[in-house]
């Protein structure tokens, strides 16, 4: 039988190395989304007034 260990032992470091990077990166903008959720809580509803051009005045559907 045929030892490939040494031969795929690159192919096979660059295929982790990039699926931990991948993991990382989902870790990443968990964290950052939880973050931001945590201060739409914490802080209290803010009222938006838009201001339309007369020509755009009245009802219409965005």
């Amino acid at each position: 039988m045929m030892d490939l260990t040494s031969s795929l032992a690159p192919i096979m470091y660059e295929a982790l190395k990039i699926e931990r990077d991948r993991e990382f990166e989902s870790r990443r903008w968990r964290r950052r989304l939880r973050e931001l959720a945590l201060r739409d809580r914490r802080e209290p509803e803010r009222l938006v007034t838009v201001n339309k051009p007369d020509h755009l005045a009245g009802v219409h559907k965005l």
